[in-house]
């Protein structure tokens, strides 16, 4: 019995935060483009602007990825860089030859 006091006490607030969370996504309106964007598009016949605003949320998505990627990538060199020469442990296949450049 006690158990299960402590158990609904610990989820009374998980289950707050889930209503609140809820009932705040439900209020929400469709999100739309500012007016003069929105007005520009609609009036506009030019393919460039709409290729514009593609390439750009596009590039904007790809680079956390991108720096992501590239923070792992260096983290992974300098941790197989500092590994010992005679280390028979690990089945990586460039074990202990240098890597170009280093």
């Amino acid at each position: 019995s006690s158990n299960q006091s402590s158990d609904m006490r610990r989820m009374i607030p998980k289950l707050l935060s889930l209503s609140v969370f809820v009932c705040a996504l439900s209020l929400c309106l469709t999100a739309t483009a500012c007016p003069t964007c929105k007005d520009s598009m609609v009036h506009s016949n030019q393919h460039g602007i709409q290729l514009g605003y593609y390439w750009s949320i596009l590039f904007m998505m790809a680079m956390p990825f991108s720096i992501l990627g590239g923070w792992v990538f260096y983290v992974w060199r300098v941790v197989r860089q500092r590994q010992p020469i005679g280390n028979t442990d690990s089945h990586l296949p460039l074990q202990g030859r240098p890597l170009a450049g280093g």
